[in-house]
């Protein structure tokens, strides 16, 4: 993480009331001042030294931030509603807001005209389309994903 500001802190894991059923954690009011200041839109967090996400912060009541922490990610790391946990997070300074799939990557360095299309999308559906590409269990879906994506950018032909 080389020049990377990065901030370390514990907190419980926490519901948003209603029916969203949304768990968080609360970034601490100090390290929010300092990122607020920093003017961070992205973030990526690790969470007990577990491999990094990419994520913006939620906004809560009174002028709070929190990171999003999906009942999925929790069942993975074994965690649950009031457990406590490590956070460490830095800012995101990768080009979308977070990875992009190896074989996108490839398709945009084989034909720029592509990544060019796909950067006239908005930012949020940029991340959307990258998310949605990489959560794929199989190259298979991935490459279909992929091929959805070419679709709807109005790519009938690559290369």
């Amino acid at each position: 993480m080389n020049d990377k500001e990065i901030y370390d802190f514990s907190a419980s894991i926490e519901r948003l009331p209603g029916d969203w059923a949304w768990d968080f954690v609360e970034v601490p009011a100090e390290i929010l001042a300092e990122i607020r200041t920093k003017k961070w839109k992205r973030l990526c967090v690790s969470i007990h030294d577990m491999p990094e996400y990419s994520c913006a912060l939620l906004p809560l009541s009174g002028g709070r931030r929190g990171i999003m922490l999906s009942q999925a990610r929790q069942k993975e790391l074994g965690l649950f509603l009031g457990a406590w946990v490590q956070l460490r997070m830095w800012e995101d300074r990768s080009k979308y807001g977070m990875p992009v799939p190896e074989e996108l990557a490839e398709l945009f360095e084989f034909d720029p005209a592509i990544e060019t299309a796909f950067e006239k999308l908005l930012p949020g559906r940029r991340r959307n389309y990258l998310h949605h590409i990489a959560s794929a269990k199989t190259e298979a879906t991935r490459t279909k994903r992929v091929l959805k994506l070419l679709k709807d950018l109005g790519i009938e032909s690559v290369g």
